[in-house]
């Protein structure tokens, strides 16, 4: 996905732009209470045979105010402009892209749990079947999860994570941090070993 192609889509859907990093290559819009972020490439995608340019597939990261599980992100690997526009007209929609599936076959183990939520949300990502049915047990403490290949970082409002498949230098930061300390607010994993994590002080 090119940078001018998503603006169009989005302007074409009634989307404002509110974002763009350009080193993180993350464009966000928001529409009403929903936000779209569209991580993007540059360069499109390698050919074997002649054909017209095609644009190199992104990553969709949808907010939205899911009925029983409130405030929802959903990351969507592997999009095309075609899939964008059908988020953009509708983030609800089911594109039934490769997010849930696991370039992996080996299951990696949780750092922490958030409940049985580390366990819970592998066992439940599995299959593509259980795409449709991720919200009916969904805990509602969890703020957020962030997928990236066979790895996860997830953040509850209480600051608690849980984690797999990070860099190591962002495992060893977040591991076992005393409740003293400040809690974890956000993260943000960047390309190879680069993340970014803001955290928030709770005062009495």
């Amino acid at each position: 996905m090119d940078e001018y192609s998503v603006r169009r889509l989005a302007a074409r859907w009634g989307w404002t732009e509110v974002q763009h990093n350009v080193a993180s290559r993350v464009m966000g819009f928001v529409r009403g209470g929903e936000r779209v972020n569209v991580y993007y490439t540059t360069a499109p995608p390698a050919r074997i045979l002649p054909a017209a340019p095609a644009a190199a597939p992104g990553t969709v990261g949808t907010c939205v105010d899911h009925p029983r599980a409130g405030k929802t992100q959903l990351f969507r690997r592997n999009q095309t402009l075609a899939t964008l526009g059908n988020i953009f007209q509708d983030p609800r929609v089911h594109t039934g892209a490769g997010y849930y599936r696991r370039h992996s076959s080996t299951r990696p183990e949780p750092s922490q749990g958030c409940g049985s939520g580390g366990h819970h949300m592998w066992a439940r990502l599995a299959t593509q079947k259980a795409q449709d049915h991720l919200f009916d047990q969904w805990d509602s403490t969890c703020t957020g999860v962030l997928a990236l290949g066979a790895g996860y970082f997830l953040v509850n409002h209480d600051g608690s994570t849980a984690w797999s498949g990070v860099p190591i230098e962002l495992h060893n930061k977040v591991n076992g941090r005393q409740k003293s300390l400040a809690r974890v607010d956000y993260v943000v994993l960047g390309e190879g070993d680069d993340y970014f994590v803001q955290v928030r002080w709770l005062h009495a």
